[in-house]
């Protein structure tokens, strides 16, 4: 979403950017932190000082979350307040679970928030929600959003098969969409799921791997690791369900992909997954981490496939996040400053 947001901008400003990523393909982000990680915080803050001596510029748009990693983006915050740039924050936060979400931490978050100018938000409900710790005269709602022009297809034109798009981890469903997938192959069914992303770690990756050659569902769930550009776009313009059995989320971009891709989409029930799709009219939602209510909601699709059809004629009439509605309220934030 960064890069998204440096590209719709950059059609009108000059954009030069900062990554505090460690070029790693795939991270476990929720194991303990250890010495290797302090070296990369202090990596950052000593490569964040070396980049304001050699660029020029006013106004800082700063993506920030609300996991322990707020105590680096706390640290950059302040020396770019000490530097007098103009801040955005872009809050990338979900509304509980995390580190700095609590009681006591949200309040150091809008502590150092009163150092921005602005701070973006991902829906209205996370602008109901924050507005209570928030300046609400500097909150700005901007949803996720995706280039629509990338996933257009037509319906006739897509296949039967399944498509899975994330980081490969318990948390994001992985493993009860295995479980799912063995009890509809027990039923003499067949389906085809494509999976794009990689294991979170080793060990990860390692059960995955275990798990489908268990239970000889290598025929049925595709892994392709990840995948970029024309090659993604493709999987999502061909396939004609989209299966999220993520067990939370702030505010799915797959999601937002998969209804630009006119797909239909079956999806846990968690709070974030129903904020987006509650009014479309195109979801099957199953309770989150029961695998045996997935497997329903596939059997019924598979029996029933004419549904389909309709589920994604309904996405086919969603267009509000496009990456046209979300350039104009960056303008319109940029402008204000």
């Amino acid at each position: 979403m960064n890069q998204s947001f440096q590209e719709i901008i950059s059609q009108e400003w000059n954009v030069i950017s900062f990554s505090t990523a460690s070029g790693r393909l795939s991270e476990d982000l929720y194991r303990r932190k250890g010495f290797k990680n302090f070296v990369h915080f202090a990596k950052n803050i000593f490569g964040l000082i070396t980049f304001l001596s050699k660029n020029k510029f006013k106004i800082v748009n700063v993506f920030v979350t609300s996991n322990i990693a707020f105590v680096r983006d706390s640290v950059i915050i302040f020396i770019l307040w000490l530097c007098r740039k103009e801040i955005i924050i872009h809050f990338h936060s979900k509304k509980k679970g995390e580190f700095f979400l609590g009681n006591f931490t949200i309040r150091y978050v809008a502590g150092i928030f009163r150092f921005a100018k602005k701070i973006i938000v991902l829906s209205d409900d996370h602008f109901d929600y924050f507005a209570r710790y928030f300046d609400k005269k500097k909150m700005v709602v901007i949803e996720n959003f995706v280039d629509y022009d990338l996933y257009d297809c037509k319906i006739e034109n897509k296949n039967s098969e399944y498509l899975f798009v994330s980081r490969l981890s318990e948390k994001k469903g992985i493993f009860d969409l295995i479980e799912a997938t063995k009890i509809i192959k027990k039923k003499g069914l067949h389906l085809k799921i494509n999976v794009l992303g990689t294991a979170e770690n080793d060990e990860v990756k390692n059960t995955i791997d275990d798990f489908l050659k268990k239970y000889e569902l290598e025929e049925n769930i595709i892994l392709h690791g990840n995948v970029y550009g024309n090659k993604k776009y493709e999987f999502f313009k061909s396939c004609s369900i989209f299966i999220f059995p993520s067990h939370f989320e702030n505010s799915p971009v797959v999601i937002k992909e998969a209804i630009a891709a006119k797909m239909a989409i079956i999806c846990s029930d968690i709070e974030a997954n129903k904020i987006i799709l509650n009014d479309k009219g195109n979801t099957e939602f199953f309770t989150t981490n029961d695998p045996m209510d997935l497997a329903n909601k596939i059997e019924d699709i598979l029996i029933h496939p004419c549904s389909i059809d309709d589920l994604m004629r309904r996405s086919a009439a969603s267009k509000i996040y496009d990456k046209r509605y979300a350039a104009e309220k960056m303008k319109k934030v940029l402008f204000s400053l």
